[in-house]
C-alpha cells in the first residue's frame, strides 16, 4: 500500500473521530448529551461506522503499521460507538482481537471492545473496562470471576480496577428516579436494537 493511501485511510478516520466528537460538545452544550441516544448523535455513529466497514472491506483492520497510532485510535472509537449496529460492532470485535493479539494494536483495545459488547448483551464483563454511575456512586457493570479480575487488566495493560473506579469518582451522581428511569428506557433502546435477544458474543 502505498504511503498516500495510507494518508488518505487515516485523515477519513481522523475525520470520522472529530465529527463525532464535535457533534458531542454540541449536545453537550444543549444540555441533550445525557437525555438518551440523540437522533443526532446516533447519525454520526451510523456515518462513521460505514466508513469504518468500507475500510475493512477493502483494506482489513487499520493497524499501527497502517494508519499510525491516532488513526488506529480512531478506528477504535468509531467501533466502540457502533452501538446501533450489533452485528457490525462484532465483526469489529473479532478483527481488534486478531490485531491486539498479533501485537498490531494495543490490547486494552480489545478489553474495551469485548466488555462493552457483553454489558450490552447483559453478560458479565470480562475485563472491568465498564462503569455506570449509580446514585450511590461510579460501580463496575457485573464481572466474570471478579476474584481474577486486576490479574486480567493486567495481561491487557490496563491499571486495576480500584483505579479505574477511582477516575470517575467526582463525576455527577443521578437521583434515584433519573437512575430508574435511565435503566428502563436503556433497557427498552437494547431490546429494540437487539443486543438482548443475542445469546453469545462472536469474540
Amino acid at each position: 500500500m502505498t504511503s498516500e493511501l495510507k494518508a488518505t485511510i487515516r485523515l477519513q478516520l481522523l475525520t470520522g473521530i472529530q465529527r463525532d466528537e464535535d457533534m458531542r460538545r454540541r449536545l453537550e452544550a444543549q444540555g441533550l448529551l445525557h437525555g438518551g441516544y440523540h437522533p443526532d448523535m446516533e447519525l454520526v455513529h451510523r456515518k462513521n461506522a460505514s466508513i469504518l466497514l468500507d475500510i475493512i472491506d477493502q483494506h482489513g483492520w487499520p493497524t499501527v503499521d497502517l494508519v499510525g497510532d491516532d488513526g488506529a485510535y480512531a478506528a477504535w472509537v468509531m467501533a466502540q460507538h457502533a452501538i446501533g449496529d450489533p452485528s457490525f460492532m462484532r465483526r469489529c470485535c473479532e478483527l481488534i482481537h486478531k490485531a491486539s493479539t498479533s501485537g498490531l494494536i494495543p490490547s486494552w483495545q480489545y478489553a474495551y471492545m469485548v466488555d462493552r459488547i457483553l454489558v450490552f448483551e447483559g453478560k458479565p464483563q470480562i475485563f472491568g473496562t465498564q462503569i455506570r454511575i449509580t446514585p450511590d456512586g461510579p460501580e463496575l457493570y457485573e464481572v466474570e470471576a471478579p476474584d481474577e479480575l486486576d490479574a486480567r487488566r493486567h495481561m491487557m495493560n490496563l491499571s486495576s480496577s480500584s483505579e479505574h473506579l477511582a477516575t470517575f469518582a467526582s463525576a455527577p451522581t443521578p437521583t434515584r428516579d433519573e437512575w430508574e428511569s435511565f435503566n428502563e428506557r436503556e433497557l427498552q433502546w437494547r431490546r429494540q436494537v437487539g443486543w438482548i435477544e443475542s445469546i453469545r458474543t462472536d469474540c
